[in-house]
């Protein structure tokens, strides 16, 4: 059994690809919803055509988006995980043993693998070996990441980069490079869909949503007036936030500097299937995500990222750069760029297909305690 343990919005959209190959296929598997972000990830669910049988932490309304239900909701996570093992198994994992899948660098990861490893169940890391080189830098992502990779029975790396890093940790975990990131897998499944909603053209797109520049003043006070300067010269431009941005936003009296700007719209975060669709009508997009920046370069599009440094290379070097903090020199480099959608390439969902075929043909995952390092298309 495979059991996908996940709470974010970017972790149901990463690995939804997988999800929908199993339905596809008639395998059974199992959801463990942390629902870190419980309100926005059930129209992921539905818009992918997936019904998982699947086993809830809390309501599933619930959005953890302050410090406060932060704190609530982690606290009661961790309580969880004292359980003997046999009731956890029992209560998270419908009593089954298997791989637990982990994604990425948040709470939700580290929570999910602390749960999984109470449970006695070898914990699989999708999206492993990005690092910024800084243990602080972004915090807590980073040191979240080398925490559970060094949990994980195996690792998922979406290049030959991340994977020659975590080769060269000597760490006894099983290395498999994918070659590419199963976001992209998802955002091929989402743009086979019809777009529900369009803006007209040209735009550009912006966002926020990094706790690093959410929670520092001065960090979000530039970003939100670079955005701004960035939109005089760019036109149009459509920003998008989710709930934290919005409370953070509103805790610094920003939301009317951003509501009040020239050629600028605020809008809601988008259910994912509009948004794909959204990023790939758009002439160049703004953010401090690494994840709608990988997006970004899978679609061929100008991306600035408002970061001063960054695990991913995404684009770098063709279409992606981080800001200067200098608005003549970022919209030169935008404009400078090729604006019109490229075609996604097909990888015909192999980075999904590359984890499912290792986990599938090795249900007694990290018995043995061996390493192993293979590469993509390599068992």
């Amino acid at each position: 059994m495979l059991h996908f343990v996940i709470g974010t919005k970017a972790q149901f959209i990463k690995m939804a690809p997988l999800m929908w190959m199993l339905e596809r296929d008639r395998r059974p598997y199992h959801l463990v919803d942390l629902s870190q972000h419980g309100a926005l990830t059930g129209t992921i669910l539905d818009d992918f055509g997936l019904a998982p049988r699947t086993t809830r932490y809390g309501a599933a309304d619930t959005l953890v988006h302050t410090y406060g239900k932060a704190a609530s909701w982690s606290l009661g996570l961790l309580g969880q995980t004292v359980a003997r093992r046999d009731q956890v198994l029992k209560r998270w994992f419908i009593d089954t043993p298997g791989h637990a899948l982990v994604h990425g660098d948040t709470a939700s990861t580290l929570l999910g693998a602390w749960l999984s490893r109470r449970a006695g169940l070898p914990i699989t890391l999708v999206e492993a070996g990005l690092t910024s080189g800084r243990l602080l830098s972004p915090f807590p992502e980073e040191a979240i990441r080398r925490t559970v990779q060094r949990m994980a029975t195996h690792c998922f790396c979406p290049g030959p980069k991340e994977a020659a890093h975590l080769s060269s940790l000597g760490l006894k975990t099983r290395i498999h490079d994918t070659g590419y990131n199963t976001g992209h897998d998802a955002l091929s499944l989402a743009l086979q869909r019809t777009a529900r909603v369009r803006f007209e053209q040209p735009y550009a797109v912006a966002t926020l949503h990094r706790l690093e520049t959410l929670s520092s003043r001065a960090a979000l006070t530039r970003a939100v007036e670079h955005i701004r300067s960035l939109c005089g010269a760019l036109g149009r431009m459509h920003f998008f936030m989710h709930m934290p941005t919005l409370n953070a936003l509103r805790r610094e009296n920003l939301l009317a500097r951003l509501e009040t700007t020239p050629h600028l719209s605020v809008h809601a975060l988008l259910p994912y299937l509009d948004f794909a669709h959204v990023l790939a009508n758009a002439r160049c997009i703004v953010t401090d995500g690494g994840s709608i920046q990988e997006e970004a370069a899978s679609l061929g599009k100008p991306c600035l990222v408002l970061r001063s440094v960054t695990e991913r290379d995404a684009g770098f070097g063709v279409t992606a750069r981080l800001t200067s903090w200098n608005t003549a020199d970022d919209v030169a480099f935008l404009a400078s760029q090729q604006a019109e959608t490229a075609p996604l390439a097909d990888h015909g969902l192999g980075a999904s297909q590359q984890v499912l075929d290792v986990l599938l043909a090795d249900p007694a995952a990290g018995q043995d305690g061996q390493d192993r390092h293979s590469r993509a298309g390599q068992p």
